[in-house]
């Protein structure tokens, strides 16, 4: 028997594959536990097996992985949270900021959404609630694990060893009475600034929408989530001055996009570049996949568009702007970052 689980890298996906493994250690009792984020350490651990039973678990697979899943319509089990509480968790068990925090759970819930969009994929939202009976009683049914009264028992034994936990006691008292960074849905980013809540309120409703199973058509790619060239701890926020050698002006976000044709509009404005220069506008996805070079006006604002394939939702994307030649004077302001969904991507990977 194939177990196959997903989920970002949240405390109610660790929470529940916890308990899944207890469940299946208990009713199955013969299992290997497999987690592959590539489709070379999965067929290794699927070559390398010694039990009847194998419980995958990914948070970031690569396309290879989702197509051969998805493809085969095999039954799955995706563990799901409002993504600002993703995040919030990020941020508090690996002490990172929250830039990189909404790095990370983009580019694993945009790895497994399409999971989320399959009819044959069972959804565990920590958000309807749900008792422990229940929560073992659907994910049984899911992989066709026959599940008795005496399993029960003592799979609730050994979740609480304690005793205080029972089958009809609701999954989210227990996840916040025993696990690690745990915090009530809704609290997870209590702390930030007023401006750091605003810029991260566009990613978090682009994610909320893959959470739901929906690919988004239309992304906003914020200011602070792009980084200026030679300050790599740090992010944009504001004008940028063009005094210097040429150079990278400013890179980012490190964001991932689902498959397909995509067209990104960066709106750019300048001012007192009196003696001129050139400027390049790059995707890189891997690798570079267009770039635009062109000659900067002495003052103004434009845009400079592209069209550019997503095929691994994993690897990030890259926008990068740099000067091709020295300047002695000038001020350069990325004034937006829009991308539209425009089709299937067409060129082969």
């Amino acid at each position: 028997m194939l177990i196959t689980t997903l989920g970002p890298p949240s405390g109610y996906t660790q929470w529940g594959l916890y308990l899944l493994r207890i469940m299946t250690d208990v009713a199955l009792v013969d299992v290997d536990y497999v987690t592959a984020v590539e489709i070379a350490g999965l067929r290794e651990a699927w070559s390398q097996r010694t039990r009847p039973h194998l419980f995958f678990f990914s948070d970031c697979p690569e396309r290879q992985i989702v197509d051969v899943f998805v493809q085969a319509r095999a039954p799955a089990l995706v563990f799901l949270e409002d993504p600002e509480d993703v995040v919030g968790f990020i941020m508090r068990e690996r002490e990172m900021d929250w830039r990189w925090a909404v790095r990370l759970a983009n580019q694993c819930l945009t790895t497994i959404a399409d999971f989320v969009a399959e009819e044959s994929t069972l959804l565990m939202h920590r958000e309807v609630a749900s008792s422990f009976a229940d929560f073992f009683g659907v994910a049984a049914a899911q992989f066709g694990i026959t599940l008795e009264a005496t399993h029960l028992a003592e799979i609730m034994r050994r979740v609480d060893p304690g005793g205080e936990l029972g089958p009809s006691d609701e999954v989210e008292a227990g996840f916040l009475a025993l696990w690690p960074h745990a915090r009530p849905r809704g609290q997870a980013l209590e702390g930030l600034s007023a401006a750091d809540e605003r810029a991260i309120a566009p990613l978090l409703r682009t994610l909320r929408e893959m959470s739901e199973g929906r690919l988004p058509t239309r992304v906003h790619w914020p200011l602070e989530m792009f980084i200026p060239g030679g300050r790599p701890d740090d992010s944009v926020d504001g004008p940028i001055d063009l005094l210097g050698p040429a150079r990278c002006l400013v890179y980012g976000p490190y964001l991932s996009l689902p498959q397909g044709l995509w067209e990104l509009e960066v709106e750019l404005e300048v001012a007192e570049n009196l003696s001129g220069n050139r400027l390049e506008v790059d995707i890189f996805h891997g690798t570079v996949l267009v770039a635009n070079n062109f000659a900067l006006p002495a003052a103004g604002r434009f845009s400079v568009r592209a069209s550019f394939d997503v095929f691994e939702p994993r690897e990030p994307v890259q926008l990068r702007i740099s000067t091709w030649e020295g300047a002695i004077e000038g001020i350069l302001e990325l004034r937006g970052t829009h991308l539209v969904r425009i089709g299937e991507a067409v060129t082969p990977p």
